[in-house]
């Protein structure tokens, strides 16, 4: 009817409303600290384990998501990985031509080897290729 949410009614209720941007910048403080000490390998979750104590009372998608969101601060990725690659059932492997074999007799450019592999980065996946001349 006042178009007022439910939190901030039962806010307003129990007392005086918070200085939201004075605690998130305090709880951003702190969640930089935190990840630091764990070398940046924290996320969201770990963080907020991490500072769940009576005095530091915060949800964890309000304060650590959004904060380390913000911030910039991202969690490193540990344990198994999916595979980028789907093969086709039919799908006939590439013919190796070199057998095997990573070394020329005598002079270069005769034989060549390439690769290509993908490297996480904070942000996302980038792809490297490189071509060899054995």
């Amino acid at each position: 009817m006042f178009g007022v949410s439910r939190s901030s009614y039962y806010e307003w209720k129990n007392g005086a409303p918070k200085n939201k941007p004075q605690e998130d910048a305090a709880l951003t403080e702190k969640v930089r600290e935190t990840h630091e000490r764990s070398r940046k390998a924290y996320s969201s979750p770990r963080v907020h384990a991490e500072l769940s104590t009576p005095e530091t009372h915060c949800s964890r998608k309000r304060a650590m998501a959004r904060l380390m969101r913000e911030t910039e601060l991202h969690g490193c990725m540990r344990g198994r990985r999916r595979g980028t690659t789907c093969h086709a059932k039919r799908a006939s492997r590439a013919e190796d031509l070199v057998k095997r074999t990573f070394a020329a007799a005598q002079r270069g450019d005769k034989v060549w080897v390439a690769d290509i592999t993908y490297v996480a980065t904070a942000k996302r996946f980038v792809y490297l290729a490189f071509i060899l001349d054995v």
